[in-house]
């Protein structure tokens, strides 16, 4: 079943799990798998991504995946990975790329913000990274399965320096 507004996938679990929280399941007891899902007429469900990884800027949440499509569509790197840091004391995310450039190749910053400027159509533009972090590599501690690097662990391990980045670009003195 697939909740509406949400597009959440709930799951029927007939017997309560004692390691889950109430919380965890609907009223009419479905599971909620946290993840956002579309369901076709014939039934088949398509994955879209985690709930919890939705970017919130000034209350619009979006997946990252569509920023992370377009940053891809540059083909300028050899990954890109789009996550959000919550700002200090405020109910909105910095909106980060973390890209791993090709071999020999140099990053303009301010050209590919103006290049996704360009791309995005208007209602995506508040979500133009703010906050883009150049790597040689992903570390291999945040890599999980088959390549896979969940956007939690990108949030935990960068989010310091996400936000000195961001207070750098807004001129905001570092506390020492």
């Amino acid at each position: 079943k697939v909740a509406s507004g949400t597009n959440e996938l709930l799951v029927w679990i007939p017997t309560f799990p004692p390691d889950l929280s109430q919380d965890s399941f609907t009223d009419d007891g479905f599971f909620k798998t946290g993840d956002e899902v579309t369901m076709l007429d014939d039934g088949t469900i398509i994955y879209k991504d985690r709930i919890s990884d939705r970017l919130n800027v000034n209350g619009e949440k979006i997946s990252p995946l569509l920023i992370q499509r377009e940053v891809e569509e540059l083909a300028l790197f050899k990954e890109v990975h789009i996550f959000g840091v919550p700002k200090p004391e405020e109910k909105t995310d910095i909106v980060t790329a973390l890209v791993v450039p090709k071999e020999n190749q140099t990053i303009n910053l301010k050209n590919i913000t103006t290049l996704l400027g360009k791309r995005l159509p208007p209602h995506l533009k508040a979500f133009i990274p703010r906050v883009i972090l150049v790597k040689e590599n992903i570390p291999v501690e945040l890599i999980r399965g088959p390549g896979k690097v969940p956007r939690r662990l990108l949030r935990k391990h960068y989010s310091e320096e996400v936000i000195a980045e961001y207070n750098k670009i807004k001129g905001i003195p570092q506390s020492s």
